[in-house]
């Protein structure tokens, strides 16, 4: 499978990607966009998986990805959840 982070999408081809890091604007400022959020006991809250999106600038695709997914604290205090796949076949290709 192609990445676009590369530099070329994987549905059109086309070779000219934008790369950005989305912002939440709020009253008080601008915050990024992240998975989850852990404010540590103290302030201020810090952001875990930061996300960054990949834009073609010919057709549109997008695709997210977040900064650190191994470092995303896991729980209902933050918003997130794992989900566990069945494992990976084994053996030789049939």
């Amino acid at each position: 499978m192609e990445d676009i982070r590369n530099g070329t999408c994987p549905l059109c081809k086309h070779n000219q990607i934008i790369e950005g890091w989305p912002r939440d604007a709020t009253q008080t400022g601008s915050a990024p966009l992240a998975v989850a959020w852990d404010q540590g006991g103290k302030a201020p809250w810090l952001p875990l998986g930061q996300l960054s999106v990949y834009v073609c600038q010919r057709c549109g695709k997008a695709e997210w990805f977040a900064a650190g997914a191994a470092n995303i604290k896991l729980g209902p205090e933050y918003g997130t959840r794992l989900i566990v796949g069945p494992p990976p076949p084994q053996g030789p290709m049939r």
